[in-house]
Formats: structure tokens, C-alpha cells, sequence
């Protein structure tokens, strides 16, 4: 694979013709950060009153460990919202489990955001998962799975 495409008409690569980045590009930086959030992922759709749990991990590429890292999830959904904190240390070249987000589903329908952020002396990360509530009838067995 190319980092640039090849010719001006496009391509496969992460910059255009113009060394300009495409949006793919900025997705590549931030996996291959040394210290990155992640969360299960959510299911596609979710209804109202569901009980969501997600682990949250932090991945540390890092030779040495963090002292003390803030991890903060933060789920909205129009008006609603719930936060969760977290104190501690990551050891170093590790996927170190934070907890579980657990969550019930607002009665509210429309995108739900669940935004994750670490934060430490020298190292900051962010993630972003973004699901949608639809009305209880209208979750069908095809596009709805219980988590």
C-alpha cells in the first residue's frame, strides 16, 4: 500500500496527490499512538432501558509504566448523560483492563455517544463509539442483539 496516491484521478492512498491527508490518514495516527482507549465495542442499535457493559481497556506500547492516569467515559444521548472515573496506574507494553462501563440505555431515541479520555502527566488519548436508540418495537432479531 501507498501512503499518497499516484496519480491525480485518486487512489488508495492515506494523501492525496497533494500530500494533502485524507480522513483515513488521521485514523492511522491515532492507532499507532503509544497509548491509546478502547471499549467493546456497542451494538449497532440499542433501545431504551438495555443494559449495556463494555470493558475498557488502555493499550500502552510504552517501555515504562504511567504512575497515575485519569480515565474518564462520558455516554450522552440527547440531554442525558452519565460519567464515570477512574484513578490509576498502566503498566508499561500492556493492554491493562480499566473496568466495566455499565450503563442503562436512556428513554430517549437517537445517536448515543460514548466518549472515552485519558489523561496523564506526559500521555492524553481519546476514543470515540457512537451507537443509536430506536423504540423497543421497532428492534427486530436481524438488526438487534442483547448485550
Amino acid at each position: 500500500m501507498a501512503l499518497s496516491d499516484a496519480e491525480e484521478a485518486g487512489g488508495f492512498g492515506l494523501l492525496d496527490w497533494h500530500r494533502h491527508a485524507k480522513p483515513a490518514f488521521d485514523v492511522l495516527v491515532d492507532a499507532c499512538r503509544p497509548v491509546v482507549v478502547i471499549a467493546d465495542t456497542p451494538p449497532l442499535v440499542a433501545t431504551p432501558g438495555q443494559e449495556l457493559s463494555l470493558a475498557v481497556h488502555v493499550v500502552s506500547d510504552l517501555r515504562s509504566k504511567i504512575d497515575e492516569a485519569t480515565m474518564t467515559a462520558r455516554v450522552t444521548a440527547g440531554d442525558w448523560e452519565t460519567k464515570r472515573q477512574w484513578i490509576g496506574p498502566v503498566d508499561g507494553d500492556s493492554c491493562t483492563f480499566i473496568a466495566d462501563l455499565t450503563f442503562s440505555v436512556p428513554e430517549v431515541t437517537g445517536p448515543l455517544v460514548i466518549d472515552l479520555e485519558l489523561d496523564s502527566e506526559f500521555h492524553a488519548a481519546t476514543n470515540r463509539y457512537r451507537t443509536v436508540i430506536i423504540p423497543s418495537a421497532e428492534a427486530t432479531s436481524s438488526s438487534y442483539s442483547k448485550s
